[in-house]
């Protein structure tokens, strides 16, 4: 499965290929906020669109049903649509989701911030390995690292509540990287 077009499946959370990934998910106990629910859209830079649908399957628990539209799309592998369930959690000023990879990388997960904003846009955050890899060198981060994830990655073990100490911190704030920008799409 192409990772860069699942992970923009999943809100676009991924960067160069480039993964954070966590042995557990975000548990579903916090309800995300009503406005993300809905019909969001985006240009990507082959001047396609994408098409994002938000919705609440249960209790707590979302659906990301995604699409791409445009002269590029036709070309595109089949993993450019299709859908992904995530959970959400509110950390300090921070909104999260947390979102399972394919099966074949050993039922890890993703880790990446939303932001509302009135204007009716929905901002993605990636984690930045870079600076992760870093913070985890110095120490600041309270969290294990498991062997290195595929590529560039970086992969946690353990829970994640040690990591939110760091990424909650607003002098942290370059932790994340901007990885999608959608609006709200009109009907």
């Amino acid at each position: 499965m192409n990772v860069r077009f699942l992970c923009i499946a999943l809100l676009s959370l991924v960067l160069g290929g480039c993964l954070v990934t966590f042995d557990e998910t975000l548990p579903p106990v916090t309800a995300a906020p009503a406005a993300l629910l809905g019909d969001w859209t985006l240009v990507d830079d082959w001047g396609d669109t994408r098409l994002l649908r938000i919705e609440r399957i249960g209790d707590n628990r979302y659906r990301a049903h995604f699409t791409r539209q445009g002269p590029a799309a036709s070309k595109a592998p089949a993993t450019d649509n299709g859908r992904f369930d995530f959970t959400v959690a509110r950390h300090g000023e921070r909104w999260y989701f947390s979102a399972r990879l394919p099966q074949g990388d050993a039922g890890r997960y993703l880790l990446g911030g939303f932001e509302l904003s009135a204007a009716g846009e929905l901002l993605i955050y990636s984690l930045d390995v870079a600076r992760l890899r870093q913070a985890l060198s110095e120490g600041r981060l309270g969290a294990v690292p498991g062997a290195d994830a595929p590529g560039e990655g970086l992969w946690f073990r353990g829970p994640l509540q040690p990591l939110f100490a760091y990424l909650d911190d607003p002098a942290n704030s370059d932790a994340f990287t901007l990885a999608a920008h959608y609006w709200r799409a009109t009907p």
